[in-house]
């Protein structure tokens, strides 16, 4: 009876033991596995935030290959173009500069005398003429007083007259818009030589 009895309490020893054994190594085996997902995570997480930032690297990159580009762009814009002009006989190109600005018109006339008759005002708080142009056959006499020969060919001249002032509104007594306008005016005269220079015979 008491072998039997040694028996079973050495069994359930071992039975306890064993219990306790596979215990451990479970809880071994599951923070090994934690560690592990803990560990992928943190990887997975560290090659989103690297793609992150390759990826603004790469905006960024572009952003300023596209600045650059632009700058680029509007600068040889800026500086070797404008609006072009086609008339009867010639064309001619207005500065991008004086485009921007935009307080200007121009106004092709009717004129049996011309071939091409054109004339710029400026546009501010009264009305400033700037400067015309016109295309006259040779055979016209060349008209005196403030025009002159600027371009010719075999058939025809350029001339171009130069206004030695400004036409104001006569109902705009304000002094304060006629000094807005006659900086307009001051400030788009200086076009004139290279529009001149851009007039081409067709």
């Amino acid at each position: 009876m008491e072998k039997n009895e040694a028996k079973v309490s050495l069994s359930t020893f071992l039975l306890i033991f064993a219990i306790v054994i596979i215990a451990i190594m479970g809880y071994y085996i599951y923070k090994i596995g934690q560690d592990r997902n803990a560990q992928a995570q943190k990887v997975a997480e560290l090659e989103k935030t690297v793609s992150t930032i390759s990826s603004k690297a790469e905006e960024i990159q572009n952003a300023v290959g596209s600045a650059t580009s632009m700058a680029t762009n509007t600068a040889e814009t800026t500086s070797s173009t404008g609006k072009k002009y086609e008339f009867n006989a010639i064309t001619l190109t207005v500065p991008q500069e004086m485009i921007d600005y935009g307080k200007y018109s121009i106004k092709e006339n009717a004129s049996s005398d011309y071939i091409d008759s054109i004339t710029f005002y400026s546009q501010g708080g009264g009305r400033g003429l700037l400067f015309s142009i016109a295309v006259q056959d040779k055979s016209f006499k060349e008209p005196i007083d403030f025009w002159e020969t600027v371009k010719e060919n075999d058939k025809n001249r350029v001339i171009v007259g130069n206004p030695t002032g400004v036409e104001w509104d006569l109902d705009s007594a304000d002094i304060k818009k006629r000094q807005e306008s006659e900086e307009t005016w001051k400030f788009l005269q200086k076009f004139e030589k290279q529009i001149i220079n851009s007039i081409e015979f067709k």
